[in-house]
């Protein structure tokens, strides 16, 4: 016949605490693990100031897949932006764009380049960041660029009511 072993009150009570800190340890990894790492994906409101000019009003949209969507207060000259952005460090990201450009008649004289440099803060929700932007006629000469100051903060779903 096999011996039965016995287990002391002691033992319970040290087992028992042991799974309960493991238990709280894999509740608060699971809890983390469920937030969201900071990111530029997203709807921004994004302000751009150029030495000489009024600051001008955009709307961004990130794409999880890469994508980049931008339009601005140019239209009808010029189309809304589409490009491609990519992180290069732990919260910074570069964009790279293009617009179609057209005259006061409708007619396509070229294409304006921007690149963007987005160091968002912390949070996530904002940023100040850097642009470059140059014209290309319809030929693919380019301007000199002309460098920004760009801000955006992130827009987030707001009650209906």
């Amino acid at each position: 016949m096999a011996r039965q072993q016995r287990i002391g009150r002691r033992a319970v009570v040290r087992a028992a605490g042991g799974a309960l800190v493991a238990g709280a340890a894999l509740a608060a990894g699971a809890a983390r693990a469920q937030e969201p790492p900071v990111s530029l994906v997203g709807t921004w409101v994004i302000t751009s100031t150029r030495a000489g000019s009024v600051p001008n009003g955009i709307l961004v949209t990130v794409l999880p897949d890469g994508g980049f969507l931008r339009t601005g207060n140019t239209h009808p000259t010029e189309s809304p932006a589409m490009g491609v952005w990519r992180q290069v460090e732990e919260g910074v990201y570069e964009v790279t764009y293009m617009a179609l450009q057209f005259d006061a008649t409708g007619k396509f004289i070229g294409h304006r380049k921007a690149w963007l440099r987005i160091p968002l803060d912390p949070s996530g929700d904002s940023f100040t960041g850097r642009g470059r932007v140059v014209m290309l006629d319809s030929s693919g000469a380019e301007s000199p660029p002309v460098e920004s100051e760009i801000q955006g903060t992130r827009m987030v779903p707001e009650p209906f009511g």
